[in-house]
């Protein structure tokens, strides 16, 4: 907002001249420079505002992998700079600067100033280069509807567990059977109180089942277990 005005004077309202600051272009471009250049070392965690003024930078690598944003910081900056100092050494001055008063001190500050940005411009451009070769854009690997398919069976051949004499611990109960002629409808109290899981076929095509494919044995089977366990 200050450079678009071309003043550092505060465009808050109706503020009296007595509570407008003293800034010059000389304090805000060698603060800022100064403070981008000796950046802080430990960036270990989120800094806030209180905590970017109060430290500084003196490793350019880790600054920009943790803030990438400041090497658009400093352009602005550059330009910023620019705008400034073309103005306050027009004639008559187009930015509204103490500094103007004296032309010999303007010389002297913004070459100097234009040294310490510079300076800076390529520092940071340098390393912002170095910084965005050395990130590495991962892709997404493409999983196929019949990789996500075989994935599943592959789960789901690894996890089953058949009924009764299939099993190979034995039977989960004295209610557990291949057949499914010999279940009972009503639990057993043995199969109440058993730990291990019921089996559940996966009505998955291609899922493992101790009955043929497309049978209508399995189709049964099926039908049965599942609703007898929404029964039960």
């Amino acid at each position: 907002m200050m450079i678009l005005n071309r003043t550092w004077n505060d465009p808050t309202l109706g503020l009296p001249e007595q509570l407008q600051g003293k800034l010059t272009g000389i304090v805000v471009f060698k603060t800022i420079s100064d403070l981008i250049i000796q950046y802080a070392e430990t960036l270990s965690y989120p800094l806030t505002a209180a905590h970017i003024l109060s430290r500084v930078f003196n490793r350019f690598k880790t600054a920009l992998e943790t803030y990438p944003q400041l090497n658009g910081l400093v352009k602005h900056l550059t330009e910023w700079f620019d705008i400034w100092a073309a103005g306050i050494m027009s004639y008559p001055p187009t930015f509204q600067d103490p500094v103007t008063s004296d032309l010999e001190t303007c010389r002297l500050t913004i070459q100097t100033l234009r040294e310490t940005i510079e300076r800076l411009r390529t520092v940071i451009g340098r390393e912002h280069h170095v910084t965005e070769s050395r990130r590495v854009v991962t892709k997404k690997p493409v999983i196929s509807e019949a990789e996500r398919t075989q994935a599943l069976l592959t789960r789901l051949e690894q996890a089953y567990d058949p009924p009764g004499h299939l099993r190979p611990e034995g039977p989960r109960h004295n209610n557990d059977h291949a057949n499914i002629v010999q279940i009972r409808i009503v639990p057993t109290s043995e199969e109440l109180m058993c730990p291990v899981s019921p089996y559940l076929p996966v009505t998955v095509p291609g899922a493992p089942h101790h009955l043929p494919a497309g049978s209508m044995e399995r189709h049964l089977d099926m039908q049965f277990r599942l609703l007898r366990e929404d029964l039960t």
